[in-house]
């Protein structure tokens, strides 16, 4: 769970521009939680150290919030020659209680050619990943505050839209949010939406709803003008998920908002 954050980490891989914005999730949640903010790189040989990017403190201080205290460490990690498997490494040793991640939303022939680090990333971690779409605009603000507002939930069997519900919950109430956040349970497809009751919250305000259609289109659609989607995931138990993706994974590279993981193992 996400409650009582303690240590977040960013998963740079390389120091690149589409790493400003999730580098900006990770250290507006981390200075919200108080938490400890741990950015990965990948050195993948011995003439390939990456300068430590963008710490946080400039970061703070470009938002005007200079004096704020924040813990921060840069770890250099290098283990493989593949970047993506060398942060893997490097955060099964951190063992952070969420991993920060940008993505370029690869599909088709992309996904064949260029391995995502994101899917890489929830697929064999078991914390939660905050995965932030290159095309997204987040949920950080011009000064470093986090506008969560309106957030995502699927609710398609009741085991993973608990663990979503929950995950939701901690993170609004460990980051602080200060406005009242509406959460969407949301219903695709037959069936019936599964019974959930919810702990009483004065930040949240539940409202739910049902749609027909494709549910990773449909979600995806759905999701525009939120604040977040958060989402459960049991990694890939079938032939089709090896091929295509998980579930998340598939919704992942539709949205252009983040997207927050939530492993189920």
């Amino acid at each position: 769970m996400l409650e009582g954050l303690s240590t977040i980490a960013h998963a740079y891989v390389g120091a690149t521009e589409h790493d400003a914005r999730p580098h900006s999730h990770a250290i507006a949640l981390a200075a919200a939680a108080k938490a400890k903010l741990v950015s990965v790189h990948a050195a993948t040989s011995a003439h390939d150290d990456p300068a430590p990017g963008r710490p946080a403190h400039e970061r703070l201080a470009a938002w005007g919030r200079a004096d704020e205290p924040l813990e921060e460490e840069v770890v250099v990690h290098r283990c493989c020659d593949d970047p993506v498997d060398t942060v893997l490494d490097a955060l099964k040793r951190v063992k952070p209680d969420l991993v920060v991640v940008g993505t370029e939303q690869r599909r088709g022939w992309q996904r064949i050619f260029g391995e995502s680090r994101a899917e890489v990333l929830t697929a064999n971690l078991d914390v939660p990943v905050l995965v932030v779409p290159r095309t997204a605009k987040g949920f950080v603000g011009s000064h470093g505050e986090l506008e969560l507002t309106r957030v995502i939930i699927p609710c398609g069997d009741r085991q993973s839209a608990r663990a979503a519900l929950d995950h939701a919950l901690a993170l609004v109430e460990s980051a602080g949010v200060a406005e009242v956040v509406t959460f969407l349970l949301l219903h695709v497809g037959d069936g019936e939406p599964p019974d959930l009751d919810h702990p009483a919250s004065v930040r949240v305000r539940i409202e739910r709803e049902h749609l027909d259609g494709d549910i990773d289109r449909t979600l995806a659609e759905a999701a525009d003008g939120a604040s977040l989607v958060v989402m459960a995931t049991r990694g890939h138990d079938s032939l089709y998920d090896e091929l295509m993706g998980s579930h998340t994974e598939r919704v992942m590279r539709l949205v252009h908002v983040p997207l927050l993981s939530v492993p189920l193992r």
